[in-house]
């Protein structure tokens, strides 16, 4: 990859999707409270949020056990063809 440090990468992007979980409610009421007058943060849904954000995380913690546990040659061939069936559905 252009003689670029793919850990160093993956550990990136690791830590700032975890930081993203703090983030984004933070931000939400920080820029709420900046943009709008009247008191924005009352119809906010904030039980949906958290809940996608759970989602998220659970999410990313069952790929990385899955991929940790279960460290196989069939086990790959068959998540990839499950990735690229998944993404032709999007296409």
């Amino acid at each position: 990859m252009f003689n670029a440090d793919l850990a160093l990468s993956v550990t990136m992007t690791a830590i700032s999707t975890l930081l993203s979980v703090i983030m984004l409610p933070l931000n939400l009421l920080l820029y709420a409270k900046l943009t709008y007058k009247e008191d924005i943060l009352g119809s906010i849904d904030w039980a949906a949020l958290f809940v996608s954000l759970f989602v998220v995380i659970i999410a990313i913690t069952a790929g990385l056990t899955v991929s940790a546990k279960l460290n196989s040659f069939r086990i790959n061939i068959l998540a990839n063809k499950v990735r690229k069936k998944i993404a032709i559905g999007y296409h």
